[in-house]
């Protein structure tokens, strides 16, 4: 019995000695693999991964593409796409059937220490085991989570069709979601996953690709979009719209109980796009129709049924046909939360359809406009999903809390009072939800919030998150809030007003307010350093650009260098194209 239990062992210690001993060689050159066919969809994931030296060859002359992988394999793959440091992981034994010393030893070690790679259970990983599509789907879900990177859902929601033995494991299923809406692991062609499938030396060069693309795209370089809101009947010389990429005209409102668009001056669009054709202002401008609506739960009358959103997009996209536009925007300000998300989704597909179906040749835009703030984001349920209905969302962030007795931080950058009621929060929202960064267009307001009746403390000048009473009447606008502005002294500490408001900046949230304790009047809206920091944040995060709401002369498209003299008009949309690093467009010459 002795001498058996001693065989036993020096079993099983070969058996440990013996785990990861599948050695890979290391062709001269991609070139000398002999079994690679260059017309194979794995193709260029495999030269990419050689050249990366992610993996090697079986031998001086071959790949083996067809070969299943073993974990182990794949943990050396992935310590090396990870550019792990293995050296303080050396002879560390973690599992009994991973010998310390063995070439895959440090990087199991690497990969179990990160929680990367899980054991298998009663202390083993089973090194030599082939891995399974649904294996390396959590392997994929546990690195970025490692890395901290939240990849975008590139792929709109799919019903698996995975039946019997190729269903997913429980413990794998929402990272086979996460790993087929991010388009790293596919469907095929019958919208299966097949997560129990074992993967082959290519598959697998084909994922660690597909997650370094997914993964590169979240600092692709972009060009940044400037879009305006306008409301047609105002006036306007137009020159300011040089440095701007989506005009969004807004001649109609959506009267959903009678099921029609409200005409209101659209007798405008003509004369605008020729005012500015004539003046060459802007060749590449893009015209979008705007419908904004009375309410949510009114214009949701028009979407009742797939019908009735048939018969809502033929009217937007007849008028688009009529003056020659290049999309449509949906301002969906204040849904109710009770449309169903699946009528939403296909008036916006209809109406991308019914664009296209035009035979124009133009690429058409459909975006919208959202309330800034997560109950926005609650009330569509799922960002992730409704960004593949959109080429892009236009936030707004000017109107980030609706609290109607407290004075509060209307165009906050940075969360102040209200967690997560911030253009940053926002964007971080949106982000979280998977949302392809390009499509996140955070907003930027160019009139106020305004209240009545502020309730201060005496002698207080400041009026900040106090209680008051909203005012719904006209707002001031940028261009006459601005001029009241004197930075040099609002940083020197130094207590000024002009005709009785007091300017206040809140450093937390990074807006701008003013009160009046005369008349107990607040006002707060962006300003240049707010508007700023919002595009530091579309920089720095690569989002899709900025929007403005509601540009004219009159709401402040312009304010001034000099705002005692009005000698040289400052663009508002020039300053934004130097925060975003776009290149600024010359001005247009004007005649004397």
């Amino acid at each position: 019995m002795k001498k058996f239990r001693s065989i036993l062992s020096l079993i099983l210690a070969l058996a440990t000695l013996m785990s990861c001993m599948v050695i890979s060689v290391n062709a001269a050159s991609f070139s000398d693999l002999k079994d690679i066919d260059k017309n194979a969809d794995y193709y260029e994931a495999v030269e990419w991964a050689f050249a990366k030296g992610f993996m090697t060859g079986t031998s001086n002359t071959t790949f083996a593409p067809e070969k299943t992988l073993t974990r182990a394999e794949f943990a050396t793959f992935i310590a090396r796409f990870a550019g792990a440091d293995l050296s303080e992981y050396k002879n560390q034994r973690v599992f009994s059937d991973v010998n310390p010393t063995s070439w895959c030893g440090p990087t199991i070690a690497w990969a179990s220490a990160n929680k990367v790679m899980n054991g298998t259970g009663n202390g083993k990983f089973s090194p030599n085991t082939v891995i399974t599509r649904q294996e390396i789907a959590v392997l994929f879900n546990n690195y970025i989570n490692f890395k901290g990177i939240i990849l975008e859902k590139l792929v709109p929601e799919t019903r698996l069709m995975d039946r019997g033995s190729k269903r997913c494991a429980s413990w794998a299923q929402d990272a086979v979601i996460n790993a087929y809406k991010t388009n790293v692991l596919p469907l095929d062609e019958n919208d299966c996953f097949n997560p129990t499938v074992q993967m082959t030396r290519a598959e697998a060069a084909m994922a660690l690709f597909a997650l370094n693309t997914s993964i590169e795209r979240l600092s692709a370089e972009r060009e940044p979009l400037v879009v305006a809101y306008f409301e047609v009947s105002n006036g306007t010389t137009f020159d300011e719209l040089k440095d701007v990429d989506v005009v969004n005209l807004q001649p109609f409102k959506a009267d959903g109980a009678n099921k029609e668009l409200l005409t209101h001056n659209k007798n405008r669009i003509p004369v605008i796009k020729k005012a500015i054709e004539v003046a060459n202002i802007n060749p590449d401008l893009k015209y979008v129709l705007t419908v904004p609506v009375n309410s949510g739960p009114d214009v949701e009358q028009w979407m009742d049924s797939y019908a009735e959103c048939d018969d809502f997009a033929d009217e937007v996209v007849k008028i688009i046909k009529e003056y020659d536009l290049d999309g449509f925007d949906f301002d969906y300000e204040f849904p109710s939360g009770n449309l169903p998300q699946k009528n939403l989704h296909y008036f916006l597909t209809t109406v991308r359809q019914k664009l296209n179906a035009l035979g124009t040749g133009k690429d058409y835009i459909v975006s919208m406009a959202i309330a800034g703030g997560t109950w926005s984001g609650s009330l569509f349920q799922d960002l992730g999903e409704l960004q593949h209905y959109v080429d892009y969302l236009n936030y707004m962030d000017y109107d980030l809390h609706s609290e109607k007795d407290i004075t509060y931080d209307h165009a906050a950058v940075y969360d102040s009072i209200y967690p997560n009621g911030s253009t940053y929060a926002d964007a971080i929202m949106s982000i979280n939800a998977g949302m392809q960064r390009e499509k996140i267009i955070l907003g930027a307001g160019v009139y106020s919030q305004n209240w009545h009746n502020v309730q201060v403390a005496a002698g207080s000048k400041v009026g900040l998150h106090c209680v008051g009473t909203h005012n719904d009447e006209k707002p001031i606008y940028y261009n006459s809030y601005r001029a009241w502005i004197d930075y040099e002294k609002i940083d020197a500490g130094i207590e000024y007003s002009v005709g009785g408001w007091y300017p206040h900046i809140n450093e937390t949230s990074g807006s701008l307010s003013f009160f009046n304790p005369s008349t107990k009047e607040f006002i707060s809206g962006d300003d240049d350093r707010s508007i700023e920091k919002k595009c530091g944040i579309i920089t720095d995060l690569n989002l899709g650009g900025i929007m403005y709401f509601d540009y004219t002369q009159a709401a402040g498209a312009y304010d001034y260098a000099d705002p005692g003299e009005k000698a040289e008009r400052v663009w508002i949309f020039e300053k934004t194209a130097g925060w975003l690093g776009k290149e600024i467009a010359p001005r247009p010459e004007i005649e004397e």
